[in-house]
């Protein structure tokens, strides 16, 4: 549909032009700004209509916005995070739990992640193999090497955890990088 086409719906006579404006809303009691959010403005009446496909895309700005306020990942950060570890939607809901749409909603913006599961998403941003150690848990084997750059050398150790007797031994993997001095 041409935007230059859709009549407005208050006063029936003028065009419908969009634009984006900015606004403040309410956070946990602190004032947030949240730029970007779309609507049309009316040619003739002013009117200022915001129709559902731009509702949807302004409650997603706003839940973003809201995410960076408390700090965590907004759901593109989240994405990346997701894509630089090679892993697929449905691997993540495996590995990290928490069902097979999960993954989908948090990239859509539609739910936010705990401050647990941001901590986990850091730290697989952040720490060399640190995706591959995560999915061991989870009894996921990723079958690739970790997408890093720098160099590290990963050791696998048995360890066995803490209270659990020898029999129910674990692997770690240790990972050593020039980013991380204390490894």
């Amino acid at each position: 549909m041409n935007t230059a086409d859709i009549e407005c719906p208050a006063c029936e006579q003028g065009k419908l032009t969009p634009e984006t404006y900015d606004d403040v809303f309410q956070n946990n009691g602190a004032p947030i700004q949240v730029h970007g959010l779309e609507r049309y403005r009316c040619s003739v009446c002013s009117a200022q209509p915001i129709f559902k496909d731009q509702i949807k895309r302004n409650q997603l700005r706003i839940a973003d916005a809201k995410r960076e306020s408390d700090g965590l990942l907004t759901a593109e950060e989240i994405r990346r995070v997701r894509e630089f570890a090679h892993i697929s939607q449905s691997e993540a809901a495996l590995i990290f739990g928490g069902g097979a749409n999960a993954f989908s909603k948090y990239e859509r913006g539609e739910v936010a992640q705990s401050v647990a599961m941001d901590r986990l998403l850091r730290l697989i941003r952040d720490v060399p193999g640190a995706v591959q150690l995560v999915a061991s848990y989870a009894g996921v084997s990723l079958g690739h090497s970790p997408p890093f750059d720098c160099p590290y050398v990963a050791m696998k150790r048995t360890v066995a955890p803490m209270g659990r007797p020898r029999s129910r031994d674990a692997t770690a993997v240790v990972v050593r990088s020039s980013r991380y001095e204390a490894a």
